[in-house]
């Protein structure tokens, strides 16, 4: 019942594109032929409207434990010298310490990393993270600058550099 294709299509294409991809098809659709159909297409499960949301609630849990496994996840690290950054899990391994990074503090970090060395001026930063550049984001923006410099300080390789007024970088400092 999609506007486009119906369900069974984007379930074929899911299963396509990521095998190991558990789905649950949701409709109000309580035929046998089209829960069979459902199942036959690759679905964990088949419920049907009205549904408890508890009971959907298990169900998930179920196919979630299930398949945790099964799932593929491509890591996405980034690295520069004794740092890397896993932008999907937002967990950053300096050295021998780990820590689990905000949304904010990983998206900052990534964009140092990605240009390395280079000048990130602050009204690049503020705009592309904040959609304006006024004296309350920049504030915001010197909170998260400064606890990366703490998050910093456990490696003997980097650090960020303050342009004052214009921007920060990323740099190697001496060992």
């Amino acid at each position: 019942m999609l506007p486009d294709q119906n369900g069974f299509e984007v379930a074929r294409k899911l299963k396509q594109l990521q095998p190991q991809c558990p789905f649950v098809f949701l409709t109000a659709v309580r035929q046998d032929a089209e829960r069979y159909q459902g199942y036959e297409t690759g679905a964990d499960d088949y419920i049907t409207k009205p549904f408890s949301y508890r009971e959907l609630d298990y169900k998930l849990q179920v196919i979630l434990r299930r398949t945790s496994n099964a799932i593929p996840l491509t890591e996405a690290w980034l690295e520069v010298e004794d740092m890397a950054l896993n932008t999907r899990s937002r967990k950053l391994r300096i050295g021998e310490h780990t820590f689990k990074l905000t949304q904010r503090e990983s998206d900052l970090l990534q964009i140092f990393m990605q240009r390395y060395g280079d000048f990130v001026t602050r009204n690049e930063i503020l705009i592309s993270f904040w959609g304006r550049d006024d004296q309350y984001t920049a504030r915001s923006m010197d909170v998260y600058i400064v606890r990366l410099r703490k998050l910093l300080a456990h490696s003997s390789r980097l650090g960020i550099e303050n342009l004052y007024g214009s921007g920060h970088r990323l740099i190697r400092i001496k060992e």
